[in-house]
């Protein structure tokens, strides 16, 4: 008679479990399913969401949580929040496929660190372009090394995000999405190295395109080719040493109220104008390489074609193009 009893209260529990987990907003945490794959939804309940380590019924990473290699690829077929104060770990070799449109919030910390030899994949999923990281104002000390972003792009509205020697490629994406992106009108501090950006050059494509915001920062050893504009600033402030800005089909620099310092840097492609300064103050654009030592001035457009923009200073103009690493891989 006991037994029977228990099997009936458990019977009971169990029943109410799947009541309350089918009506509430965010269910009970239960162990992480297979990547991609349907996970359990509380220790006893129905199969669920699919599942991810250290996510909840919604997909929101909400505890400390490490994406292996081993576990990978990680499938997003719907937009997840990594909370404040959580930190996402990516281990070299990690491959995360975002389906089209979504969407990874970090409200916390993104630490997505490969190696020389083992780099972090964000890939798209299906044969359109992919999704978005997006590094929302709440987040800190995130740090990207290694990382290859295909047809996915970052945008920022958090300060001082790390991107050391990564690799983004724009190869089917046709939106005019750039590869770097602020949304809003505040003045974000972006520092960027070592990395490499490469468009498809359609004609909505662009590069660490500034647009609806600024930035305020630096861009060191990175190469940005094949795009239909190299860079766009609007409302930054940006030193750009030691890079390249070649193989544009429209404009290698434009500005709009923007201030850009270029220096030791090649700037050349396949437009009639490199540098279009659309901004009442002067720009530094000194000891360059113009793909020529002649003509340089037809290949700017400034105060000597619109009396109400800036001039762009371009003299000790080199012979010879710098060399540009960019991520190395």
């Amino acid at each position: 008679m006991k037994h029977f009893f228990s099997i009936l209260m458990l019977a009971l529990l169990f029943g109410l479990s799947v009541f309350l987990s089918s009506c509430a907003i965010e269910g009970p945490i239960g162990p992480a399913g297979p990547t991609g794959q349907t996970g359990e939804d509380g220790q006893d309940g129905d199969k669920g969401d699919p599942g991810l380590p250290g996510a909840d019924a919604q997909g929101n990473i909400i505890s400390d949580t490490t994406w292996t290699a081993a576990n990978g690829p990680y499938v997003l077929e719907k937009n997840i929040v990594v909370k404040s104060g959580v930190t996402l770990t990516l281990e070299p070799s990690a491959s995360i496929n975002l389906n089209p449109n979504t969407i990874i919030y970090i409200d916390g910390t993104l630490d997505a660190q490969g190696t020389a030899s083992n780099h972090i994949l964000f890939k798209k999923e299906g044969s359109v372009g992919g999704g978005e990281i997006y590094f929302s104002s709440t987040s800190t000390d995130s740090i990207l090394r290694y990382c290859e972003l295909q047809d996915n792009h970052f945008t920022l509205d958090a300060n001082n995000v790390d991107i050391q020697y990564c690799k983004f490629i724009n190869s089917t994406q046709t939106t005019g999405t750039p590869a770097i992106f602020n949304p809003n009108f505040n003045l974000i501090a972006l520092n960027i190295s070592n990395c490499t950006f490469i468009g498809n050059n359609n004609s909505n494509s662009c590069g660490v395109y500034v647009c609806l915001g600024g930035f305020s920062g630096t861009l060191n050893n990175c190469i940005i080719q094949s795009f239909q504009r190299g860079i766009f600033a609007e409302n930054s402030n940006l030193t750009i040493t030691n890079s390249s800005v070649v193989a544009f089909s429209l404009f290698g620099i434009s500005t709009i109220t923007s201030t850009i310092n270029i220096t030791n840097s090649n700037i050349y492609g396949n437009s009639d104008i490199y540098y279009y300064n659309q901004n009442s103050a002067d720009q530094i654009a000194t000891n360059n390489y113009w793909g020529t030592t002649t003509e340089i001035e037809s290949k700017i457009y400034d105060h000597n074609d619109n009396p109400s923009f800036g001039t762009v200073d371009y003299s000790g103009y080199l012979s010879d193009p710098v060399t540009v690493s960019g991520c190395g891989w």
